[in-house]
């Protein structure tokens, strides 16, 4: 599913300088978690496993190779699995058809197979679910069928209790057990108190105790994920490899590792997707928001704050990472916010939260309803997207959902 990374809505009201950065640092900590949840397990892709997670003799041999992507001038490694946004859409963007329904599985995110090349959409009636390629012009669903329940396991639907190739059709029955989550190699399902993993082949590869009533988050190129206990809410970490489980009070996943508190005032343990520990940092520290569609990595929070040049306990807004040192996004007024002093207008629609965008000089805002792209040099937004969410399928391709379905979005021109 897509890997999006976007921190949770603040409220629109401003308290005192301190207490309103501690909620954007709340909110920021919160909206990692957040997506975790968003990117159900279909598996999708951002974001513990104990130290040196012990070995299961039903376990699968061969570990995913941990992850690297071309580094910016700062060093930080980005997101492998984030495309990002052609510069074409600066210059406007083209609603070139809509796709009817509501997302299948849990969410927005939810609803894009791994490889992003295909989007499912629940009909209103007999939950009938359809498959429709993501492209530039408007085609025929690929697969439909009635699904009680649809999950994306990579780029096959779990469609309630079989599993389906939507491009061949191919069927076949899972084992016994429901859906809990997935990463591309690995199917959770949860048969009674326990969890029971299977490979590809829908070969049996480990078995835990089910956290309560719980359900398994994560990102398809991640053998890490993170467990929710959906009656009690509490955190667990899981290795999809071995199966281990290990209790948190919290845990957020990054492209390349993952970070788990151990208790209500912390701190945060960073550890690489191998489980090594990396370091340690306190609950509320300062963090730098990558740019839209792309999961934090690591480095965000471990090394990122500190290349600021100012203090970061004095901002009344946020960090985001540049290809450079970090810049300052601050909250003006209601209706403007600033970036390294720059103001952008932002009038009656409600500043809700803002992200780099295909470049450092364009900024996406998320208003109290709806999308706008800002730019350097210009005071207010040069765009502006009616949706309820936006997604990043390819450089050239933007989903937007709303009341009537999902539209494609590409480039003007």
């Amino acid at each position: 599913m897509s890997a999006r990374t976007a921190p949770s809505p603040r409220p629109r009201s401003r308290p005192g300088r301190a207490s309103h950065r501690s909620g954007v640092r709340a909110a920021a900590f919160a909206g990692a978690l957040t997506a975790a949840l968003a990117l159900a397990a279909c598996g999708s892709a951002d974001d513990g496993a104990p130290a040196t997670p012990a070995a299961s003799p039903a376990a699968s041999s061969t570990a995913p190779a941990e992850t690297t992507a071309t580094a910016p001038a700062t060093g930080i490694t980005r997101d492998p699995a984030a495309p990002v946004p052609s510069t074409a859409f600066f210059d406007g963007i083209t609603e070139a058809w809509t796709i009817p329904g509501t997302p299948a599985g849990q969410d927005t995110a939810g609803s894009i197979s791994a490889d992003r090349s295909m989007i499912a959409m629940r009909a209103e009636a007999d939950d009938q679910v359809q498959v429709f390629e993501l492209a530039a012009t408007e085609a025929a669903p690929v697969w439909e069928g009635q699904c009680p329940t649809a999950h994306w396991w990579a780029d096959r639907l779990v469609c309630g209790g079989d599993v389906v190739d939507p491009r061949s059709g191919e069927s076949t029955t899972l084992p016994a057990g429901e859906y809990a989550g997935s990463n591309a190699e690995t199917l959770v399902l949860r048969d009674g108190e326990t969890w029971v993993a299977y490979d590809t082949a829908l070969a049996e590869v480990w078995r835990a105790d089910a956290a309560g009533d719980g359900m398994v988050y994560g990102f398809p190129d991640l053998p890490v994920a993170m467990a929710v206990d959906m009656t009690t809410f509490a955190f667990s970490t899981v290795d999809l490899r071995t199966g281990a489980v290990t209790p948190t009070t919290m845990t957020v996943l990054a492209a390349d590792g993952y970070l788990e508190a151990e208790g209500p005032e912390g701190p945060l343990v960073a550890r690489n997707l191998s489980g090594t520990e990396l370091g340690e940092l306190p609950l509320n520290a300062p963090e730098c928001i990558p740019p839209y569609g792309e999961r934090q990595v690591l480095a965000d929070r471990l090394t990122c704050p500190g290349g600021y040049d100012g203090d970061p306990a004095a901002l009344s807004g946020f960090l985001l990472r540049a290809e450079g040192a970090p810049v300052a996004l601050e909250f003006v007024d209601e209706a403007s916010f600033a970036v390294d002093g720059e103001v952008f207008d932002v009038g009656d629609r409600g500043f809700v939260m803002a992200w780099m965008f295909g470049s450092e000089g364009h900024f996406l805002v998320r208003y109290d309803a709806g999308f706008g792209l800002h730019r350097t040099g210009t005071p207010g937004p040069v765009l502006e997207i009616a949706a309820d969410d936006l997604l990043v399928a390819a450089p050239d391709l933007l989903v937007a959902f709303g009341a009537g379905g999902a539209t494609v979005l590409t480039p003007a021109g």
